[in-house]
């Protein structure tokens, strides 16, 4: 009697879609920096005001998740939430005021939270839920500093249908950022 050896292959798909992200270098102004930009994701310059932007794949109904990377172009002398609530206050009243123009209401808004992560000197991150005749769409700014307190601008809008999916794929690919050094210092003297 011959004896048959079954062998089981166990397959292991991630969720994650940096699985097959790739680096890319950005220049904007004198700031340098990377960021895994995940399978799939387009990154146009100059998209919506966002000098970098990373743009996700059409999702049934044509909304796509963006994250827009701004670099202030000096490091924090202003000390970002430095004033506490008055800071949380002028970023809520802005955040109506867009709102207003474009007919849309505030559903919620996220506590102010400030973190860090490997790279990231800190980050302070306000978010909130909000409708437009278009949809239900969640918007977080983080603001982060990074290689000498250099101050970058990150914003995800995410329609409220892909939140959950979607903000996970944020989070991830935001903690790939890293801040080169600057093309050229703002200290440094002006030479004519």
């Amino acid at each position: 009697m011959k004896k048959f050896v079954l062998w089981t292959a166990t397959i292991i798909l991630t969720s994650s879609a940096l699985a097959h992200a790739s680096v890319k270098n950005f220049t904007v102004g004198d700031d340098q920096f990377t960021i895994n930009v995940p399978n799939g994701w387009q990154t146009p310059k100059d998209f919506y005001g966002f000098p970098v932007s990373l743009i996700g794949p059409d999702n049934k109904e044509g909304h796509r998740t963006v994250i827009g990377i701004t670099p202030s172009g000096a490091a924090d002398t202003d000390k970002v939430f430095d004033q506490g609530d008055k800071d949380i206050k002028s970023y809520m009243s802005g955040r109506e005021a867009w709102l207003e123009k474009f007919e849309g209401k505030s559903i919620s808004y996220d506590s102010y939270q400030k973190t860090k992560w490997t790279g990231i000197e800190e980050a302070h991150t306000l978010g909130y839920h909000y409708e437009l005749p278009t949809g239900k769409f969640y918007e977080r700014s983080i603001f982060v500093l990074c290689n000498g307190r250099r101050l970058y601008h990150l914003k995800s809008i995410t329609h409220s249908e892909y939140e959950k999916t979607d903000n996970k794929i944020v989070d991830e690919t935001i903690k790939t950022l890293k801040c080169e050094k600057t093309v050229a210092s703002a200290t440094k003297p002006a030479t004519k």
